[in-house]
């Protein structure tokens, strides 16, 4: 068993997602808030943008953009070349889209609002209350309804295709194509982890409801002056996450971290068969 590939495979993106899960979930206004914050008066949909589980995953996504200029730069083949500066531009249009192309920064920074991210929900005025627009919806197409679900399909397909279908394949056939283009097979524990952690993130996110209710049935509840619905869980400190029904921001972390170590693998530790074989020295890390 190879220790450093497990350690980037496993249990660094476990790790990761188990530490933003158990400080979302904690019941802790402030951990939940450094995971996802809640920020009056701007839309539900725009809260998410300014917590650390989005903030890595711009990072990551950043980083990937990186990566992929590198490829154009380092491979000798114009081909090769021009698909690396293809995946960078669409790379950075997923950044755009997740970060909805600015919006949120805009009406964060230059909206005229003071934002106090811990003050729990119970102590809302009721004016601010009234200012969210619960039916805003994001400029951003991955987000819009009936578009979202079909882009969780396509991850899920793409996940299961490349990650665990192309490596078990190059373990059977020795093609140089094959053995250049598929994932490391230690990738295979990476979905595994993915699948087991959205299980967990989901489970809890069912019992989060069960305890305190849906985020929207609550901030209707608030504009509705219905709040007194709530009052047990919001007087005991609980209240919804503000991803409540959006608990694949999660996996998504973790499936660009997975795309981003595979892409640097190719960049930096394979040759492709289109390369000569006096251009680089470099070995392959797929065994």
């Amino acid at each position: 068993m190879d220790k450093r590939k497990l350690l980037v495979y496993l249990i660094v993106p476990a790790a990761v997602s188990l530490a933003l899960t158990a400080m979302y979930f904690s019941g802790n206004i402030v951990l939940q808030r450094i995971v996802c914050p809640k920020l009056p008066p701007l839309s539900p949909d725009a809260w998410r943008e300014f917590g650390l589980l989005e903030g890595l995953q711009n990072v990551v996504l950043l980083a990937l953009a990186g990566v992929a200029c590198a490829g154009a730069l380092r491979k000798r083949h114009a081909l090769e070349r021009a698909a690396w500066a293809g995946l960078a531009v669409c790379t950075l249009f997923v950044f755009a889209e997740e970060i909805d192309y600015g919006a949120h920064l805009r009406a964060y920074f230059f909206g005229g609002t003071e934002f106090n991210w811990f003050q729990p929900m119970r102590e809302w005025p009721p004016e601010l209350v009234g200012r969210i627009d619960l039916m805003a919806q994001p400029v951003n197409v991955h987000n819009q309804p009936g578009v979202n679900k079909v882009f969780k399909k396509a991850g899920d397909l793409l996940i299961g295709g490349v990650f665990v279908l192309l490596p078990l394949l190059a373990m059977r056939f020795r093609n140089k194509w094959l053995q250049y283009a598929a994932p490391d097979r230690y990738a295979i524990l990476t979905v595994i982890a993915i699948v087991l952690l959205r299980s967990l993130t989901h489970a809890l996110g069912s019992w989060e409801e069960s305890q305190v209710g849906t985020l929207r049935d609550l901030m209707e509840a608030f504009q509705t002056g219905q709040a007194g619905d709530h009052a047990a869980a919001l007087a005991a400190g609980r209240e919804p996450g503000a991803i409540s029904s959006n608990l694949s921001e999660f996996r998504e972390l973790n499936f660009y971290y997975l795309l981003l170590v595979y892409c640097a693998g190719l960049v930096f530790c394979r040759r492709s068969p289109l390369e000569p074989e006096e251009v680089s020295g470099e070995s392959s890390i797929n065994d």
